[in-house]
């Protein structure tokens, strides 16, 4: 049988424990309510995040690879070009890998570049063809694909429809955020933890 100063000093040491113990419960709510939240927003986001990343990584590679986005050619003089952009533009469509006839007017082009560093005018096509030519002999420099304006929509979802990119993906990002927030939270408890554990050894 306990004596009553052993029940007393017993009683006394669940007073003195009954805060750590009521935040310990508090932090294991928290640990559970951020483990549920990262379990949930990681399978939302899950496809569109990987759309993200990986047009994202492309898109920091494509001054690397031709394949994304030509390169930019040097002209016969860099400078402002000597050629107008509608003499320029009759070039472009006298050129077979452009696909356009004499008669293709500029609703045809999405965007005209002009390098004066390069001497270079690139006409970019609704096709998705950049055409550079050469802003002082109005040589046809390159014809190749750019696919970075196709990389871009897909990146911010506007390659879909206006209402998925505002719809879907700027949930996404702001779920991101909440991965993010969520798992630093849980490495903080895990830390916590196990700190003195680690003290103690």
């Amino acid at each position: 049988m306990l004596s009553s100063a052993s029940i007393e000093s017993n009683a006394d040491l669940i007073r003195e424990e009954a805060p750590a113990l009521a935040r310990a419960s508090s932090w294991i709510r928290v640990q559970k309510l951020s483990r549920r939240l990262h379990q949930i927003l990681g399978w939302f986001v899950a496809l569109p995040a990987l759309l993200i990343f990986a047009t994202g990584v492309l898109l920091l590679l494509r001054q690397d690879w031709s394949w994304i986005q030509p390169p930019t050619f040097k002209g016969e003089r860099v400078g402002l070009p000597t050629l107008s952009v509608h003499e320029a533009f009759e070039r472009v469509k006298n050129t077979p890998e452009s696909g356009l006839t004499p008669d293709s007017g500029w609703d045809e082009i999405s965007s005209v570049d002009i390098r004066p560093s390069k001497g270079v005018m690139s006409f970019r096509l609704k096709s998705g063809l950049e055409v550079q030519v050469d802003g002082t002999s109005g040589a046809i420099l390159s014809a190749a694909p750019r696919r970075t304006s196709l990389l871009i929509e897909l990146h911010q979802g506007s390659f879909f429809h206006p209402l998925v990119m505002k719809g879907l993906f700027l949930p996404v990002g702001i779920s991101l955020i909440g991965l993010w927030l969520s798992g630093v939270l849980l490495l903080w408890k895990r830390r916590r933890i196990y700190s003195p554990v680690s003290e103690q050894k």
